[in-house]
């Protein structure tokens, strides 16, 4: 409501200097009104000390003056003595309690330093001084709904429309009212009496269809839009901003049953189909296979409205990426690229799709173009180290985390992603200690994580005297035995105790389910073949190794001393 500013002050100045002594015919009454304009002049250059004491002087004299009062308030406001502004500005409105700007004031140090019930008892006053003035009773209002007290803005509202009568915004408020107080059938009865009185008010009737929504009485609803669509056949758009509209769409769907296809084709704004669309994306995160059929059904309508529009495809993406279908949806996040280059989302989603289905150099090198954009982003950098690491490029990887290392301050989520990363490169590359304390960084910061178990199995496999204990850790954690990445690991530990039969299982069943380690998952099976004396055997398997992906240099050395 702070209406008031420091050039107020010059305008009060004009207004009460003039009479402050007026009651004086004396010789020294210029001489007071002198020191009044030096007091408020100091006043507005916020030298508040210097001001309040020739107020206060002032005062002594005249003690009932309220424009002396309202500018000692002012002064205290400025030295953030918070107490002594609202005791004087209570004093200016009662000695002057018909100036709005003293109201004004003081409901402003109430709200922010003292009672709201206060505040409320003195808004009250100031809209009475002034009842056509719909600011004050708005702010009136305000206070009473920060309060709950919908009691008192019923009566308030009432009596309003007693004495100004009825409009279509207080009936309105009134239905809205009676609502809050769980006055739910008068609550309708004021609607339709604010559309019996006020006809050719469409809100009246948006706000009716939106209450019969809120009941979920769609029949009801239904016969209002029905009707509104007669009266205001240019305002249908305004429909499609009621919440759960799609309610009504459900019930005159066409024939192909989706409740989304008719609201994609309404002429409401592509922000507006995309809140429409959320509650279905929500479902299709939660693997609900239904909303993945009703999403990817209106898509097409979408796409032809909005042919570039980089909001559709980046929704299409998103389809694809909760459905797991990672090559599609890359190819829908690439298209939104190429129409714009900022959006973090986006390219986090098309990096972890490269991963996820193995192109790890396509990883690589959109990695490296998002850094362009997002040079300060840790989980750019995760993803450029991580397709660095896929290709078993591990010095370069870990030179580049180590180079990000200072974005990861307070970012829980990419420390533990990026030690992780550190953690299996370690292993890869046989650095025991480093390993181990990566290790120990990572089971400090969480308990039992899948990918820290696996790895530790990793880590006691390529261990001297660590073969019992990464057994051990495999039998203790067989509740992740759907992981095919664990199910390499329980193959490793399985060789290094001379389970070949066993490990040879666990590697094949490894095999069978999807993944993108295949290379590293052949060559623990060339391993195996290897110890169990099938020499042939494993060299094929290595062959094929390094066809997809496998670590080349460790691969071939174990090639060579085969031949």
């Amino acid at each position: 409501m702070r209406l008031l500013v420091q050039g107020f002050l010059f305008v009060l100045l004009t207004f009460c200097s003039s009479d402050l002594f007026a009651q004086e015919r004396s010789t020294d009454a210029g001489k007071k009104e002198g020191q009044f304009i030096e007091a408020t002049t100091l006043l507005v250059l916020e030298k508040y000390e210097s001001s309040k004491s020739i107020l206060i002087g002032l005062l002594k004299e005249d003690k009932q003056n309220a424009a002396i009062h309202f500018q000692i308030s002012r002064c205290f406001e400025g030295l953030s003595a918070h107490q002594e502004a609202m005791d004087y500005a209570r004093n200016a409105v009662k000695f002057d309690a018909k100036n709005t700007h003293y109201y004004e004031h003081l409901i402003d140090l109430i709200v922010a330093y003292g009672s709201m019930s206060e505040a409320i008892v003195y808004a009250e006053k100031l809209s009475q001084l002034e009842p056509q003035n719909q600011f004050y009773f708005d702010n009136w209002m305000a206070l009473l709904v920060s309060q709950e007290n919908y009691k008192a803005i019923l009566t308030a509202l009432e009596n309003r429309a007693k004495q100004l009568g009825d409009s279509p915004e207080l009936l309105l408020q009134m239905a809205g009212t009676k609502m809050k107080l769980g006055q739910i059938k008068q609550a309708e009865a004021a609607m339709l009496e604010a559309q019996k009185q006020f006809p050719k008010e469409p809100e009246i009737s948006i706000q009716l269809i939106a209450f019969y929504l809120s009941l979920n009485e769609v029949k009801e609803a239904q016969k209002q839009v029905n009707q509104f669509n007669q009266k205001f056949p240019y305002k249908e758009k305004d429909l499609y901003e009621i919440p759960n509209i799609e309610l009504i769409f459900n019930e005159k769907s066409d024939s192909s049953g989706n409740p989304l296809s008719q609201l994609m084709q309404s002429p409401i704004d592509l922000d507006q189909k995309i809140q429409a669309m959320l509650p279905y994306l929500t479902a299709l995160t939660e693997e609900d296979p239904k909303a993945k059929q009703i999403l990817l059904e209106v898509l097409p309508i979408l796409e032809e409205q909005y042919p570039s529009d980089p909001k559709i495809t980046s929704i299409k993406g998103d389809i694809y990426f909760y459905s797991n279908d990672f090559a599609a949806a890359a190819k829908a996040y690439e298209r939104c690229l190429e129409s714009k280059k900022n959006l973090l989302p986006v390219w986090e989603h098309l990096l972890y799709s490269y991963w996820s289905i193995g192109q790890f150099e396509q990883q690589i090198k959109q990695a490296e173009e998002a850094l362009f954009y997002f040079p300060n982003q840790a989980v750019i950098w995760y993803y450029y180290c991580l397709g660095l690491s896929e290709v078993h490029r591990y010095d370069e990887a870990l030179v580049e985390m180590n180079n990000y290392s200072f974005l990861l301050q307070g970012n829980k989520q990419q420390l533990f992603s990026t030690t992780l990363l550190k953690l299996n490169i370690f292993i890869q590359q046989e650095k025991i200690e480093e390993a181990k304390e990566a290790l120990e960084i990572l089971k400090n910061m969480v308990q039992g994580h899948p990918d820290v178990i696996i790895a530790e199995i990793k880590l006691l496999a390529i261990q001297k005297n660590g073969a019992k204990k990464a057994l051990e850790l495999v039998n203790k954690s067989n509740d992740l035995a759907y992981l095919p990445e664990f199910l390499a690991a329980q193959a490793q530990a399985f060789l290094v105790n001379d389970k070949l039969s066993e490990a040879e299982v666990s590697i094949n069943q490894a095999l069978e389910r999807s993944s993108n380690h295949k290379g590293t998952m052949l060559e623990i099976k060339g391993d195996i073949l290897l110890a169990k004396g099938q020499k042939l055997e494993a060299k094929q398997i290595y062959q094929e190794a390094l066809t997809f992906n496998g670590y080349t240099n460790r691969i071939q050395s174990k090639l060579n001393k085969i031949n």
